[in-house]
């Protein structure tokens, strides 16, 4: 019997390179949606929190959620994360080996297996894929 049976990635900077990209995305829509300078220093403050929480917080509660929401998806093809080195061959070979895989991260379900589904990542073979929408709890 193996010692593990299941294997819990994070999503951002753990399976892809994503801070760097993602904080450029918020700077860009902050400034050009609601005339707002994000520092990094505010970016710093809530980067991890529940994805609704943070881009409320962020903007500075401009707009709906669900508007700040569409104007954030707008400009995903802008801002393309990147996989780490090694994190596909890793999950194919975690999935080989009989292991369950799933992953947990504080964006939007949706957003992430989109993600997922572009960087060639098997999320049909992934026990789950839990966002920050799926659960009160906080990852």
């Amino acid at each position: 019997m193996a010692k593990y049976q299941v294997v819990i990635f994070d999503f951002d900077d753990t399976l892809v390179k994503a801070w760097e990209v993602i904080w450029a995305q918020h700077k860009h829509v902050a400034k050009k949606y609601y005339d707002i300078d994000l520092s990094d220093d505010k970016l710093a403050e809530h980067w991890g929190k529940p994805f609704e929480a943070m881009l409320s917080l962020l903007y500075s509660n401009a707009d709906t959620f669900e508007n700040m929401l569409k104007v954030y998806i707008s400009t995903e093809d802008a801002f393309r994360k990147e996989v780490h080195d090694k994190s596909l061959a890793t999950v194919d070979e975690l999935l080989q080996n009989g292991l369950q895989v799933g992953v947990v991260t504080s964006m939007l379900r949706d957003v992430i297996v989109t993600d997922l589904k572009r960087l060639k990542f098997p999320v049909e073979k992934f026990a789950f894929v839990q966002g920050s929408d799926d659960t009160s709890y906080h990852k």
